[in-house]
């Protein structure tokens, strides 16, 4: 197992960071690496949805965990591996402290570390900052 994690703290609420994530349709907005994500129903424990990622590879995926406003966890299979997506909102200093986890699991996770793993190491921050930005430009009046 592996794991890429980045943190951001920001001026943003944490309730409309929070509103951006339970909006799986807005996902592509603020991550570059997907082309669409959805779920079958509302953000809620035990719902299912997928993800298609700009070069072709499609993740089922499954809410497993959720805090309403503070944290979820869909979880997916795809390639050999297990994915598990952590999502934690918290209340900060400036405002909020958000934080994006991927989990990779499975047979073939050390070859997905190599190519994966740093995809995510550039793609995490990047995509915190443009979540932290839109959040904030869509909560104010």
């Amino acid at each position: 197992m592996w794991f890429v994690e980045h943190t951001l703290e920001t001026t943003t609420l944490p309730e409309a960071i929070w509103r951006r994530w339970a909006d799986l349709e807005s996902w592509p907005d603020w991550n570059d690496s997907l082309a669409w994500a959805r779920l079958s129903g509302p953000a809620s424990v035990g719902a299912t949805g997928a993800l298609k990622l700009h070069h072709g590879t499609r993740i089922r995926i499954q809410v497993v965990e959720m805090v309403e406003g503070e944290r979820w966890v869909l979880a997916g299979r795809t390639l050999g591996i297990t994915l598990r997506f952590v999502f934690r909102v918290e209340p900060a200093d400036l405002g909020a402290r958000l934080t994006h986890r991927v989990e990779c699991r499975g047979p073939l996770a050390w070859i997905h570390r190599f190519t994966l793993a740093r995809r995510l190491r550039e793609g995490l921050p990047r995509a915190s900052r443009k979540l932290a930005g839109l959040s904030a430009r869509l909560s104010q009046p």
